[in-house]
This record gives C-alpha cells, sequence and structure tokens, in this order.
C-alpha cells in the first residue's frame, strides 16, 4: 500500500526544483543499492528521503537535478506519524515553490485538501499496522517484510503481539529507528549463475556487527534476466572472510547457521538474526 502523488509544473515559465525544497530542514537522502541505502547518494532519477532523528520507511521521489517538469512522491503504508507529517510538508514545499498541478492517485486535488486528509492518513496507518499484526497472530502469515529506509525490517510474532493492540503508532516508530540507527552490516544476497543454476551468495566479515536472514531469501522484485518472472535460487551459500576479507571459507547456508556459536546470535527482527562480530577462530571452525 502507498500514497502515490505527481506534482506537475504549469506555466511558460518554469523554474528548477531544487533539491534544498524537496528536503527542508529537517530531510536526508541517500540511494538504494539492492535492499540497502547508501546516505548522502542520489540515485538515477530517484532517491529515498528519511528522518534522521526517526529513521522510518522513508518515501521515494522520483526527481533529477534541473527538474522542471514534474515530480513524483511515493509514501509507503504503514508508516510513522513523523514520516507521513514529513512526506506532506514535503508536497506542501514543492506545490508552494511551483505554481503546480497536484494529482493523489491519479486524482486532481487541491493543496489543501489534500492537508487536510492528514489525520485521516495517520488514522489508516494506524489500522493498516494493527491490520497486518493481526494477520500474522492469526496465522496468515508467519512474517510480514517492510521496505523501509535502510533496510528491509520483518514483523514476526514478537513485533505482532506489540503492535495489535497499539493504540498510536509511537512504538511503530520507535522499533524502526532503533533498528535503523544501529551500528550492522546488513546483509544482503548477491546472485550468479553458473554450471549447478542459481547462486545467492552472501558474505560476512570477520568482527563486524552484521545482521543475516534465519531464511534466505530473494528480494521482492529481484527478475531472472532470462525469463522475466521473479528469480528462483537453487542453492545458496555464504562466504567467511577476515579482517581484509581474505577468504576463510565458503560454506552452505544452513551450515553456517547451523555452525553459528550461540553466545553470539540473538533476534534482530522476526526475520533476521544479530551477529556479534565473529572472531577468526570463530570463522574457521564455521567453515570446516
Amino acid at each position: 500500500m502507498s500514497i502515490d502523488i505527481t506534482i506537475t509544473q504549469k506555466g511558460l515559465l518554469k523554474k528548477p526544483l531544487p533539491l534544498t525544497v524537496i528536503l527542508g530542514e529537517r530531510l536526508q537522502y541517500g540511494a538504494l543499492e539492492g535492499e540497502r541505502l547508501k546516505p548522502g547518494e542520489l540515485g538515477e532519477g530517484a532517491f529515498i528521503a528519511y528522518l534522521p532523528e526517526a529513521i522510518g520507511r522513508g518515501f521515494q521521489i522520483f526527481w533529477q537535478e534541473g527538474e522542471k517538469a514534474k515530480v513524483e512522491l511515493r509514501s509507503l503504508t504503514p508508516t510513522t506519524r513523523e514520516e507521513l507529517r514529513a512526506f506532506y510538508d514535503c508536497v506542501d514545499r514543492i506545490c508552494t515553490y511551483w505554481k503546480c498541478e497536484l494529482e493523489v492517485e491519479g486524482e486532481k486535488m487541491a493543496l489543501r485538501d489534500f492537508q487536510a486528509g492528514f489525520e485521516n492518513q495517520a488514522d489508516f496507518t494506524l489500522r493498516a499496522l494493527r491490520s497486518m499484526s493481526g494477520e500474522i497472530l492469526e496465522g496468515k502469515h508467519e512474517n510480514l517484510t517492510l521496505h523501509c529506509a535502510m533496510f528491509p525490517l520483518t514483523l514476526g510474532r514478537g513485533e505482532a503481539e506489540r503492535f495489535a493492540p497499539a493504540e498510536n503508532l509511537d512504538g511503530f516508530r520507535d522499533f524502526l529507528h532503533e533498528k535503523q540507527s544501529m551500528d550492522v552490516y546488513y546483509a544482503a544476497p548477491m546472485f550468479y549463475r553458473d554450471g549447478e543454476g542459481v547462486l545467492g551468495l552472501f558474505v560476512l566479515r570477520e568482527g563486524v556487527r552484521s545482521v543475516a536472514p534465519k531464511a534466505p531469501r530473494v528480494p521482492l522484485g529481484v527478475q531472472d534476466p532470462n525469463t522475466g518472472k521473479a528469480l528462483q535460487v537453487d542453492r545458496w551459500e555464504i562466504v567467511l572472510g577476515d579482517a581484509d576479507m581474505e577468504q576463510v571459507g565458503r560454506v552452505p547456508y544452513d551450515t553456517f547457521l547451523a555452525r553459528l556459536p550461540a553466545a553470539r546470535v540473538s533476534r534482530f527482527d522476526g526475520g533476521s538474526i544479530l551477529l556479534e562480530g565473529l572472531t577468526l577462530e570463530e570463522l574457521r571452525k564455521i567453515a570446516e
């Protein structure tokens, strides 16, 4: 679920939309590299804006330097109240700077009418969070993965028990910010095709506090270039490296999970584990 906005500049004498107008005084930005954000970088035609003091799901902005024609924005649901407010404020800044036409979900709308709907949208995002959590508790889903600003986060039963009865979005805000503000490496897979099929490969480095999946998955939207369909992985492996990333070993991912020292592993969220920095000796034992 999302809110999709298109803002089109009108008139003959069009002026470029500066990045400073989009960001205002509070927002920061970054470009997605796979599932991870590279803060401070702009993507080719799109970037993610987020609040550094309350990192949530971020919202996507389709824009490039010198843009005069239009800009598109997308906010995901559920999100936090703070991020939703930042999204609405961003729309307001752009519409104030440009003489423009505003479309919400493809329908033309006056800016004042859009802004008047903020509280209804905030209520809707809370209901959406409760509904998703309820579906997990009812067993309809084991977990649900949310695209977020820095990297994906997964709601499992523990999160669902917390958010299903929520009276506001404060706990959701705190959860998203706490996880994404941690100094961790988020292990995202790379994909290769060889004589045995498609390989999903992770990398783990000595001494680096890392987040890794309990069960590897192909990120949403990743396609097989040969078929155009969702990528199917034939096997998952992980490369273990020392501090200089010289390879210590390479093992199947399920073998890696089975050999992890229990004292170094804790729950991160509904789909991932937190690995305290593994020593070189521990990595060598895993690779045996």
